[in-house]
């Protein structure tokens, strides 16, 4: 599953972390 959606999940995971950043 984690391969399926590895750009999605990385990419939910990059705006996660610009959100925290701001």
């Amino acid at each position: 599953m984690l391969a399926n959606n590895c750009s999605a999940t990385q990419l939910l995971f990059f705006i996660f972390i610009v959100l925290q950043i701001i």
